[in-house]
């Protein structure tokens, strides 16, 4: 539960007609490589640590632009990336 709400995440099984079946919640809660493809209104990505590395760079490309309205970034101010990606969110 966040914030009053339950989490719904996928329960790694599949129904008759191979949809895939969910927990009951009104929150979506998935990693970015689950959510790939997807898009909604509203992202928040945590536990963002950026370095430098080219595969972690494209993950992190595609879990920001999954949000099509409003996009929140939740990371360590101690990161050492962290003043460049505030610099660049402003």
């Amino acid at each position: 539960m966040v914030g009053g709400l339950n989490l719904r995440r996928f329960t790694g099984e599949y129904d008759a007609k191979g949809e895939q079946i969910f927990t009951e919640g009104r929150l979506y809660f998935e990693t970015i490589l689950r959510y790939k493809g997807h898009q909604t209104p509203a992202i928040i990505l945590v536990d963002v640590e950026p370095n430098d590395k080219d595969s972690y760079q494209h993950l992190l490309f595609t879990g920001m632009t999954r949000a099509t309205v409003q996009l929140k970034v939740v990371m360590d101010m101690g990161n050492s990336q962290y003043d460049l990606y505030q610099k660049q969110a402003s």
